[in-house]
């Protein structure tokens, strides 16, 4: 792995155990009002967050000058992912819409935060 990368890897693996936690202890203590699908929200940001990072790393390995336009292109895309996924959650299950969004949301809001907090340290260091 890479020596960049792997610092933010062991990171977001700690963060998405907390979320992992945190999001069984919501599902299992309001079962009736949140889907199981609440337990893989952490996942499924672990795999998105770091694949985009992962790419964004290996770009600004090359060149900084592209960065902020890579940047752009992979949050952008990122989003909209993110946008396509959250309405299929919301049309496939939707008696837990509005459970299913505000988890998505908070978890989104956690690994972008962190993904940012983990660009400017790299950035700094340069």
């Amino acid at each position: 792995m890479n020596k960049a990368i792997k610092p933010f890897f062991n990171k977001t693996l700690i963060i998405t155990w907390l979320l992992e936690l945190i999001s069984a202890g919501v599902y299992y203590s309001f079962y009736p009002k949140f889907s199981f699908l609440i337990i893989l929200l952490p996942v499924y940001f672990f795999i998105t967050f770091f694949i985009f990072h992962y790419f964004l790393i290996k770009v600004s390995q090359k060149r900084d000058a592209i960065f902020i336009s890579k940047y752009m292109l992979f949050t952008g895309l990122k989003l909209f992912i993110n946008i396509i996924v959250l309405i299929s959650i919301i049309l496939l299950y939707k008696q837990f819409a509005i459970s299913n969004a505000i988890g998505f949301l908070i978890c989104y809001l956690v690994f972008t935060v962190f993904e940012v907090n983990e660009l400017l340290i790299i950035f700094n260091k340069k």
